[in-house]
């Protein structure tokens, strides 16, 4: 194995850019290559890694295999207009170089929390490599990737994220689904069971109030009541739905988002203690599992104990914001904080009742941050680390843990994420060709997620929602009320809800549909996806590793069997055709 020519760091500081070559390890089919931090120069602006090594030329054959948020991209050496692109190496810290010959794998190991992977195209020149800035982390640990260099059976997609896979599993920062269950059971219910989220109570979002107080706080909306969702239980029992997972949102005081890290006392409006206590109750009675969302990254003014001394702070000194939601501007809660909020709270609303997997929201959808503060000065590193913390500790605390997206440093903790990313049907950059399901190749059968913000309710969207859902291995997820925003359903415009009494029953139609077209696939969730094709003939084809396969066609016509815009299910013994079930069938 040759070390490549090109395996520098250009380390550019104000004066002068230099180059600085890599220490390099050989192993059987791999190269590890460190550049200690104390040999970087100080003040540095940027580290480029190693720039070069997967330059190629526009029509050059082959493709880049690009990480994003919760999946993947390809991009072909074709003509497209000049740009850039970077994106979080914490997503996934992976990229691959596939050309007809073989293939490279780099995995970012040390200082991937603090950097990003620059594409770009200039003139006919493409390149693709990680980068370190220092406006956004200083070197908290020495840098490393490793490069594995694929033969040309081995350099598809799948491949490269089954080698990721198994590096991971070795490093031991992942278990299968199957080893966590023998110390969770938990997991063996959740992958069998759709997860339903209800926001109950929220005020008005965008905020009409930034700086909240409690003279000035907005009314909440009351969506629905405790005794509410009751019914809703007793719909589903009465029509036979046998496992289930429900999240409340906005149980708190002030609803969704209302003033974290404050939660108690359980919302009056809602139904108080007593009417949250007798639905967990009915809940347990019923055989489904019943969680709640908390927050532990954002905080608020109107806080009791709020103060700018909890808050992760910029190089500047001022307080990281985190948008504007129902309680006002949201700052970011230090994680050296984080934990002490989650002991003073989480054991109370465990002993509500709830169990399951507990939902802390925004952690695993947000690249780790450096605190400048100092008083509690925290690395990227060290934000993921206390963010997995908790994460840990409510796992212990109520069987198991969900959070909102699936970043890779969350992913050897967390049992579920609402949406491994935010798009899958558009969003494309214009650097980018086509969607691959890369982190799902990785990440199948190490935990459950619903595969994107566009598959939530899939049942009442589009046929290409739901056959994106199915791609890409999810599992069943709903919201209720998901459309709150005045401005923003990133979720979408559909949306369910408990309303009338007609609206309860439509609801609880598209969950048991949605509940039945998943059972005969949902023994899928602890098996690693294995293989996935886009076939020419306009159809896209998923292998698990017991040889189950998913065909799925995307156009407007029937094709080999596989009906216009449905797939075909074939399990290892016998095929099965699954009927649509979107809205008005």
């Amino acid at each position: 194995m040759q070390t490549p020519a090109s395996c520098f760091a250009r380390v550019t500081t104000p004066d002068q850019t230099l180059e600085i070559p890599f220490r390099v390890t050989k192993e059987e089919n791999a190269l590890t290559l460190t550049l200690p931090a104390a040999e970087v120069p100080a003040g540095f602006t940027e580290i480029a890694l190693l720039p070069d090594l997967f330059t190629r030329r526009v029509g050059d054959p082959g493709n880049y295999v690009l990480p994003r948020s919760g999946s993947g991209a390809l991009t072909y050496f074709t003509p497209k207009p000049e740009g850039t692109e970077e994106f979080d190496a914490a997503f996934l810290p992976i990229i691959g170089l596939t050309q007809p010959e073989g293939g490279t794998l780099l995995i970012f190991e040390g200082m991937h929390l603090g950097g990003h992977f620059r594409l770009s195209l200039s003139g006919d020149t493409y390149s693709l490599f990680p980068v370190i800035r220092s406006d956004y982390s200083t070197l908290f640990e020495d840098i490393s990737l490793k490069l594995y260099f694929l033969t040309a059976t081995q350099a598809a997609y799948p491949a490269m994220a089954a080698l990721y896979r198994a590096y991971k599993l070795e490093q031991g920062h992942i278990r299968t689904m199957v080893d966590k269950a023998v110390d969770r059971p938990l997991l063996g219910y959740l992958a069998e069971a759709p997860e339903i989220r209800i926001r109950m109570g929220w005020k008005p979002a965008p905020p009409k109030v930034l700086s909240q107080t409690r003279e000035n706080e907005p009314e909440m909306r009351v969506a629905c009541t405790f005794d509410r969702v009751g019914e809703l239980l007793d719909e589903l029992h009465a029509r036979g739905l046998p496992k289930a997972e429900f999240c409340l949102v906005g149980w708190n005081k002030s609803g969704h988002d209302g003033r974290w890290p404050e939660t108690f006392p359980v919302e009056p409006q809602l139904g108080g203690e007593e009417g949250l206590r007798r639905l967990i109750q009915k809940a347990e009675a019923y055989g489904y599992k019943m969680v709640c969302h908390t927050n532990s990254l954002d905080c608020y003014e109107i806080a009791e104990d709020f103060s700018e001394e909890i808050t992760s702070k910029q190089p500047d000194g001022t307080p990281y914001t985190c948008g504007c939601w129902s309680g006002g501007q949201a700052y970011q809660l230090c994680p050296t904080k984080a934990m002490g909020y989650a002991k003073r709270d989480l054991p109370k609303i465990r002993d509500l009742g709830f169990a399951g997997s507990h939902y802390i929201d925004v952690i695993s959808t947000v690249a780790p941050r450096d605190c400048h503060d100092p008083r509690h000065p925290v690395t990227h590193g060290e934000c993921a680390r206390l963010w997995n913390d908790v994460l840990a500790y409510a796992a212990d605390l109520f069987g198991g843990i969900s959070s909102e997206g699936t970043y890779d440093f969350t992913c050897g903790v967390l049992d579920y994420g609402l949406y491994s990313t935010f798009k899958l049907l558009s969003g494309l950059s214009p650097l980018e060709d086509d969607f691959i399901p890369l982190w799902q190749l990785c990440y199948h059968g190490i935990l459950t997620y619903n595969p994107s913000a566009d598959t939530v309710n899939y049942p009442i969207k589009t046929p290409a929602a739901r056959l994106r859902f199915y791609e890409y291995g999810g599992r069943p997820s709903l919201y209720i009320y998901s459309a709150f925003m005045d401005n923003n359903h990133w979720m979408g415009d559909e949306d369910l809800v408990l309303d009338s009494d007609a609206d309860l029953r439509r609801t609880a139609d598209v969950i048991l549909r949605m509940t039945e077209e998943f059972s005969p696939m949902a023994h899928l969730q602890y098996v690693p996806m294995t293989d996935h094709k886009i076939l020419a003939n306009g159809l896209v084809q998923v292998t698990y590793q017991t040889g189950d396969t998913l065909r799925l066609n995307y156009t407007d016509h029937p094709i080999d069997g596989v009906p216009a815009g449905d797939f075909v299910y074939s399990p290892s013994q016998a095929p099965l055709v699954r009927g649509a079930v979107t809205e008005g069938d």
